[in-house]
């Protein structure tokens, strides 16, 4: 008696987990930032907008010169995080603010073409693996 399995469309949908799988360090670096943004201008201050991308573009191009220059250890004095933390963050809320919600679609509407693509590539890589796969059975039987 085998239980049915629930059926789900995932082929064309961003593996999302992929990426706290692959960068936990920098998962919790980025969460240490927003804390301390958090903390001092308040919850989702950023989402508010309103500023110049110069603003966003500059900060994080500060910090990304302190992370070359290793100053302090590449620390931030203030927040204490990791200037790399900073960095990454002020690029992640030009990106939300501004192409992610262009015309007001999703980030992953915006890329659903990109996700097509992905898996057209990965549908061709199975088949070309399975054909590779039988050819080589075939070839063994004689």
């Amino acid at each position: 008696n085998k239980m049915a399995e629930a059926k789900r469309d995932n082929k064309t949908k961003p593996k999302m987990g992929f990426f706290f799988r692959s960068f936990p360090r920098v998962t919790e670096l980025l969460g240490r930032v927003m804390h301390y943004g958090e903390c001092k201008y308040g919850l989702n201050n950023w989402d508010k907008g309103g500023k110049p991308d110069e603003e966003y573009l500059d900060c994080a191009a500060r910090h990304l010169a302190k992370y070359i220059d290793r100053d302090l250890s590449s620390y931030d004095h203030e927040s204490k995080c990791h200037h790399l933390g900073h960095t990454i963050w002020n690029l992640c809320a030009l990106y939300e603010l501004n192409v992610a919600r262009d015309c007001g679609r999703s980030p992953i509407e915006s890329d659903a073409s990109y996700f097509a693509e992905c898996q057209k590539a990965l549908d061709k890589r199975e088949a070309v693996a399975k054909a590779e796969k039988e050819w080589g059975n075939n070839r063994n039987d004689h």
